[in-house]
């Protein structure tokens, strides 16, 4: 009996289904009888996508069902051969250690730089630090200082100490010391201080003056940093260190009234007095540490923090052009600024929309994401969408050959058809070539058609996919 029940109730869930009741996602035209058309236009990203948006408030699924997860729509890919220099992915920083142990600074130094540009010690933030300050130390005369090894070890020390620390992560996402270094930094002040007091220390003394406030920063102390990275700035004009003390100023300002989760509406409220001219400081030192940065290697976190500043300012273009630098100029690990930048995408306003679409054209990529982002986000805002299918279809006439191809001439028919121009998302799907993408061209082109009532041909289109 019990059998009997469930074969008839899968066999009405299957009549249910054919009348177009059903509740797959991926069906024929006829759930036209029972949903809104508009809602199975959203398809999920085509496979050849490797850049993506990581939005963190829709990890759970946008109103489509859609998560960002890469993981839901990329086959893994084949991992290239490992080569003896990447099975050893510090290879160069320990051969930069070495050299610096025989005092063989100038040949270090270019080696830690070479370390850096390609990536190693990626994940260890505190020893990063390390690395840069090196590289500014090894350009500088502080390399004829006797008390150089002193002041190495005590840089070391804060560093181990920093990443030794305990600490835990933010319903944001964002790392936060458990508990303050106190006791270290009480005893890495004094021999700092004593260090400034000693004969022959000349030379060193800019660093010193960073290291002492980049102690303080670890400590939250913010205003001490502030008042020490001041006067580094003030009294040594031409050191290897204005870039970091600059971006450590920034840092400072930003951080020194709200935490790290803060929005910008948060803060524009008025309700944390102080803040908007922190951030506008922020911004102002930021700046300021790009135009010394002779190195070069500071130049993606200066232009990161800045859209973070700006972005917390409500500053849409600004905070998105500085986002965009950002990924630009980064070599090590450009993706990562994709997470950043929906943020900024999701403050343009629409009146800012064509000169958004100017400034992500600088990239393919970026091009690409702010079409998705902007598809999803804007679904009833039919001349947003037309700007969208404009802006990549100018930039895909100019470059027809790009890696993405395939993939923006998807999305232009997929804001075409947002802005309700059927027949001209119909042409778009028709010229799309790329067999990869040949099912979900189909499927946008049937829902077209669904759109102009021309249904016969939706349901051909929908048989073929």
């Amino acid at each position: 009996m019990k059998k009997l029940l469930v074969l008839i109730i899968l066999a009405l869930l299957l009549i249910a289904e054919g009348l177009g009741c059903g509740w797959s996602r991926f069906d024929t035209v006829r759930y036209n009888t029972v949903r809104n058309i508009a809602d199975f236009a959203y398809i999920p990203r085509p496979k050849d996508e490797k850049y993506f948006l990581n939005r963190r408030n829709f990890s759970s699924g946008d109103r489509f069902g859609y998560n960002d997860n890469i993981d839901e729509f990329y086959e893994p890919q084949e991992k290239p051969p490992v080569t003896k220099v990447q099975s050893s992915p510090d290879t160069l920083f320990k051969t930069a250690v070495a050299l610096e142990a025989q005092g063989k600074y100038q040949e270090a130094l270019e080696v830690y730089r070479k370390s850096y540009l390609a990536g190693e010690k990626l994940d260890a933030v505190y020893q990063i630090n390390g690395l840069l300050d090196r590289i500014d130390l090894f350009s500088s005369d502080a390399v004829t200082s006797p008390r150089l090894k002193q002041y190495l070890e005590i840089r070391d020390a804060f560093d181990s100490a920093r990443s030794n620390q305990e600490r835990n992560v933010d319903s944001y996402g964002y790392y936060v010391p458990k508990e303050i270094i106190a006791n270290f930094c009480v005893k890495e002040e004094k021999r700092l201080q004593q260090l400034l007091q000693e004969a022959n220390v000349e030379p060193l003394k800019d660093n010193v003056k960073y290291l002492l406030a980049a102690i303080k920063y670890a400590k939250n102390d913010f205003d001490g940093a502030i008042k020490d990275l001041n006067e580094l700035v003030k009294l040594f004009p031409k050191s290897e260190k204005l870039a970091a003390a600059h971006f450590l100023l920034g840092k400072c300002y930003y951080q020194k009234h709200e935490p790290l989760n803060a929005f910008y509406y948060e803060v524009t409220s008025g309700e944390v007095k102080g803040v908007l001219e922190g951030l506008r400081n922020a911004v102002v030192h930021f700046t300021r540490a790009v135009e010394f940065d002779r190195q070069k290697l500071l130049l993606p976190e200066c232009y990161g923090w800045r859209g973070g500043a700006q972005w917390r300012l409500d500053q849409p273009l600004a905070s998105l052009e500085s986002f965009v630098q950002a990924f630009l100029l980064e070599k090590r690990n450009p993706d990562r600024w994709l997470k950043e930048l929906p943020f900024a995408y999701g403050i343009i306003r629409a009146e800012q929309e064509e000169k958004a679409l100017e400034i992500v054209s600088a990239d393919p990529r970026l091009l690409l994401s702010y079409v998705w982002y902007g598809i999803y986000h804007h679904p009833d805002d039919p001349a947003r969408q037309a700007l969208l299918a404009k802006a990549a279809k100018a930039y895909l006439d100019k470059n027809p050959k790009v890696e993405l191809a395939g993939s923006l001439a998807l999305r232009i028919a997929q804001a075409l058809y947002g802005a309700k121009d059927y027949k001209a998302a119909i042409q778009m799907t028709e010229q799309l070539k790329d067999p990869l993408l040949a099912d979900q061209a189909l499927w946008m082109r049937a829902v077209s058609n669904a759109e102009l009532k021309n249904f016969d041909l939706a349901i051909a289109d929908l048989k073929k996919s």
